[in-house]
């Protein structure tokens, strides 16, 4: 018996081995999909100034349907759009930020993004620190696509294991 299930076990193996990669293959994601990710590095309305690149790794799968998810550690890039240092008469401090593009694979897509505009309010992520926002290293933050973007994906369904 433990013959036959090491032969069928073997047999399992170089089937998995031999079979052919997985061809890539055009994903649509729609417009309004909500993309989590979190900060590479801290972003602050002390330092920063607009045009500043930013960038977001996704910290969940992002599921398309029931039988397909892209794995999360997508980079999604951007931009500081506006900053705000805020003060008595500029009010709390703020930061804007618009994320341009995506990338899944290795390769770039361009993408549009809704503006996200972070305060220095109590429900605002990010803290307070001498009169400035600051957003830590890994703050998550929630953007929402604008448009839908097609993307090249060569995963398997429900796999999770390549981007």
């Amino acid at each position: 018996m433990a013959v036959i299930l090491g032969v069928i076990a073997l047999a399992a193996l170089a089937a998995m081995l031999l079979a052919p990669p997985t061809r890539p293959r055009m994903i649509a994601i729609p417009a309004g999909v909500w993309l989590v990710g979190a900060l590479d590095r801290s972003v602050s309305t002390g330092a920063a100034v607009a045009g500043q690149e930013i960038t977001l790794v996704t910290t969940e799968p992002l599921r398309l349907d029931e039988k397909l998810s892209l794995p999360a550690g997508i980079l999604i890039g951007g931009e500081i759009a506006r900053v705000s240092a805020g003060g008595r008469a500029a009010g709390a401090p703020a930061l804007t930020l618009r994320f341009t593009r995506m990338e899944v694979g290795g390769r770039a897509y361009p993408i549009d993004a809704e503006s996200l505009t972070i305060g220095g309010g109590n429900d605002s992520p990010g803290t307070l620190t001498g009169g400035q926002l600051v957003l830590p290293p890994g703050q998550q933050l929630r953007i929402r696509l604008a448009q839908p973007v097609a993307v090249e994906y060569a995963g398997t369904p429900r796999s999770g294991r390549r981007n």
